[in-house]
């Protein structure tokens, strides 16, 4: 069986954007039409977010759902650079896997 995926990056990708928009974990939370507390308490747990949650975020952040999910600090990278090949293909396998299990 498959070891789950780890998803640290994303915690440090979220709270990297957030400081980046100038927005609140609370704002965050109210914003994607969850309790005042739920990005804090996703980033305490470390709980992998559902992929409706991570677009949800993506689309308050006004970023690339990529963004978050890619680990390191490669905030706006491209697929077209080559070193960063794994990245992408990295964010391609989390949201497939995510789009799997909701069907």
């Amino acid at each position: 069986m498959r070891e789950p995926e780890k998803l640290d990056f994303f915690f440090g990708n979220l709270v990297y954007l957030l400081n980046e928009a100038g927005i609140s974990k609370r704002a965050l939370s109210v914003e994607i039409g969850a309790a005042e507390d739920f990005i804090s308490t996703l980033l305490l747990s470390r709980q992998s977010p559902s992929l409706d949650t991570v677009y949800a975020i993506a689309s308050v952040l006004k970023c690339d759902v990529a963004d978050l999910l890619r680990p390191g600090p490669q905030i706006g990278v491209t697929g077209e650079d080559n070193k960063n090949y794994w990245v992408e293909r990295t964010a391609e396998e989390y949201l497939s896997s995510a789009l799997n299990k909701t069907r």
